[in-house]
């Protein structure tokens, strides 16, 4: 038997000895997104592309899940891991099935193109619904959640997740192939990099997706510096390294960085790319040609391929003992799963403002107008990278399949760029009539706006977007901001309903409504879950992953990568909603604040039990070296059930360089009845207490430390808002 077929060697070992038995041309096949087949060893074809974002994407039905910024807006990484869970079961049903007819295709297969961990700096990116926000340690522990979810925890991967884009990558969309982000290297290793190095560490992500732009004038994917120096040596990867989709051809056509085929591919490989995704060809097919002219040699190819072999055979080449091959078709979409769905959406949905109108009495209101451009849009349920719902709610749905006993009545009242029924300037105000009459017979109005994928969204997707994808503004597109101020001056209950994947600038709804919430393409089942939370079956206990300015005037300029001003880290401008922030039916109060230093903590049975509850918490990279372990009570005295999210925030006032004005470093979801009281435990890193300097080194820190823990930022604007006072320590 030949060693690669030996399932008792490593995967490594066995990749070495497979690579013995590959022609130079075959070696190359495997470094092309598709894979073709190598007949005479029985290796079948295989296509690297698929996504997985938030549910099986691309091909058919499949249990569509709250997009990635809503998942990070329930703070809850036990849930996470639990939706990855169902994500890789449906992945592997797809592919079992089509494997089954010989079936060999992209979105049909085990790996996925998926987490988005790029750091959402600036609330203007079209695609920063695909992140998990702006705040680089809410970003590595909702990845790793995600990574361990889909990868699984058997010697054969459920499936192989790659972490994208790496890296300094979030706009603009529109000049993305060609564009040259400049970072300092403080900004560097402070924010850009951390999370990837999380998911490397902590989640052994199997695969990294090199960014269209360029980073020191280098495109990513031909970038030395980060492929090699600092993903695999600094960070120790030793998975595979991939192209965005035509990212190597643009090293040529976009970045102009060399000038033929030939010797883009050698230095995409030389730089440490082992795969090139392409669409829909690419140039690694040129690697032989390259070869001759002495670019670079078959021992390069080698090692790219080395890599690679090791992937497909994690993933169950040549396996018959895989224990992911007899899922079922069946499980797809089935009831538990949309459940599942559901509950993740309840948990995404933020209150933002709430004058006691809410939870709604759903015997008190008897005459519903549901309006808006998004009351009754199926489409913003999905984001973007999406499989096929078969069971879709939207809002409007939800109300009225809950208050059956109330006339709920729906109208668009405008849309989300302009009037439904002109686009006359002039007549923008005709769209309004039929809401503003069926309002006036209402007792309660409950408008629903905000954007969609058109106006946010990917190069080429978004194609109603202002800026190729991303935005100019952050205020409500159209004239949705003037039907808001019209319903509001009827006097009537008024409700707001803001369904976006970004920050918007909801000045208006703030002033005018009695209650606004943030939705954040919340999945299949969006109508059911908000349904609950108005009417009090659910509190709502989503928090912002991200900073939310009054206006896009408070930002710096779009394509200034400094972190200087921007995110709740480096923001001095107060904003209109804090990150972290998320309003509750019910009310906490912390108490009993301890500080426990524990020194030379190598490993996870050492830590105390009340750290080791929950699938994900803590990593165990954070903890080498030592922790400070800072413990508290909560309790519910409020009148119902709910969810807090315990936030832990560390500052270094002495520091002798600019830092974060303040830094998650820990958070714990926990659930409360009413009278309720736990113990709390958040683990503060030793390593954490440092700061990088303006050369990107991490230097030991020295002075005061302030530790703030609650259910905000701690911040002056979070407590004004409602939130519970947090309580602060100095070490």
């Amino acid at each position: 038997m030949k060693d690669y077929l030996d399932t008792s060697l490593s995967f490594k070992e066995r990749a070495k000895s497979l690579l013995k038995e590959l022609t130079l041309d075959e070696k190359i096949g495997f470094l092309i997104s598709e894979n073709p087949p190598v007949e005479r060893l029985n290796i079948p074809a295989y296509d690297w592309w698929n996504e997985g974002l938030h549910g099986l994407a691309r091909s058919g039905i499949a249990t569509v899940f709250p997009q990635s910024i809503a998942m990070a807006a329930t703070w809850n990484t036990d849930l996470l891991f639990e939706v990855a869970q169902v994500i890789s079961t449906e992945f592997r049903a797809k592919s079992n099935a089509h494997a089954k007819l010989g079936h060999v295709d992209k979105y049909v297969n085990t790996n996925a193109l998926s987490p988005n961990i790029n750091i959402f700096r600036d609330p203007r990116w079209g695609r920063g619904h695909e992140t998990y926000g702006e705040c680089p340690t809410l970003t590595g522990k909702m990845g790793v959640a995600f990574v361990k979810g889909m990868q699984g925890d058997d010697k054969y991967l459920k499936t192989a997740c790659c972490a994208k884009h790496y890296a300094v990558h979030s706009g603009p969309e529109g000049e993305r192939g060609g564009f040259d982000s400049v970072v300092s290297e403080k900004d560097l290793y402070e924010t850009y990099l951390p999370a990837f190095e999380t998911l490397v560490r902590d989640a052994k992500v199997e695969s990294v997706m090199s960014a269209y732009n360029s980073v020191w004038k280098i495109p990513c994917s031909a970038n030395k510096r980060l492929l090699t120096d600092i993903l695999r040596d600094e960070m120790g990867f030793e998975g595979v390294a991939l192209s965005d989709a035509t990212a190597v051809e643009q090293v040529m056509t976009s970045h102009k960085y060399k000038n033929t085929e030939e010797e883009v591919a050698a230095a995409c490989v030389l730089a440490g790319l082992d795969l090139d995704l392409i669409l829909p060809r690419g140039y690694y097919d040129k690697l032989s040609h390259a070869i001759d002219q002495g670019l670079l040699t078959e021992k390069d190819i080698d090692t790219a391929c080395e890599r690679v072999l090791t992937l497909r055979l994690k993933m169950g080449l040549f396996a018959e003992d895989c224990p992911w091959t007899d899922i079922p078709y069946e499980v797809i979409a089935c009831e538990k799963h949309k459940a599942l769905s559901e509950k993740a959406a309840e948990e995404a949905i933020v209150l933002l403002k709430n004058d006691g109108i809410l939870p709604l009495n759903v015997n008190k209101y008897k005459n519903i107008l549901v309006t808006g451009p998004n009351a009754h849009n199926y489409e913003v349920n999905y984001g973007n990278y999406f499989g096929t719902s078969d069971s879709m709610v939207t809002i409007f749905d939800g109300i009225r399949n809950y208050a059956k006993d109330s006339k709920v009545t729906y109208t668009l009242g405008a849309t989300i760029d302009g009037s439904p029924f002109s686009s006359c300037v002039e007549d923008l105000e005709y769209g309004f009539y039929e809401a503003e009459i069926l309002a006036q017979n209402a007792d309660l109005i409950i408008f629903v706006g905000g954007l969609n994928a058109e106006i946010e969204g990917e190069a080429g997707d978004a194609t109603n977007s202002d800026a190729g994808g991303d935005r100019k503004s952050l205020n409500l597109p159209g004239v949705q901001d003037k039907l808001i101020e019209k319903l509001s001056a009827l006097g009537k209950p008024l409700i707001v309903i803001n369904i976006a994947g970004g920050p918007v600038s909801l000045n208006i709804a703030q002033e005018k409504a009695n209650a606004v919430l943030q939705a954040m393409y919340l999945g299949e089942r969006a109508g059911n879950a908000m349904a609950k939370v108005l009417f009090g079956d659910v509190a709502p206990s989503g928090k912002l992953p991200y900073t939310v300015p009054y206006s896009a005037e408070d930002l710096p300029e779009f394509t200034d990568y400094s972190m200087v001003g921007r995110t709740y880290r480096y923001m001095e401008k107060e904003p209109l909603y804090p990150f972290g922030f998320g309003l509750s039916y019910t009310k906490f109060e912390y108490s009993d604040l301890k500080v426990q230093k524990e020194e030379d903590i190598n490993n996870l049975n050492s830590i105390p039990p009340s750290f080791a509850e929950g699938k994900c918490h803590p990593q165990q990279s954070e903890i080498v070296g030592g922790q400070i372990c800072i413990s508290f009570k909560v309790k519910n005295v409020g009148d119902c059930e709910g969810f807090e999210v315990c936030q832990g925030y560390i500052s270094l006032p002495d520091a002798p360089c600019r830092v974060p004005i303040r830094d998650l470093f820990d958070f714990k979801k926990i659930n409360l009845k009413p009278g309720e009281e736990k113990e709390v435990s958040l683990i503060l890193p030793k390593k954490r207490i440092s700061y990088i300097d303006p050369e990107g080194k991490k230097q030991e820190y020295k002075g005061k430390v302030k530790i703030s823990v609650g259910g905000s930022q701690g911040d002056e604007r979070s407590l004004s808002l409602g939130m519970n006072k947090n309580m602060v320590v100095e070490i």
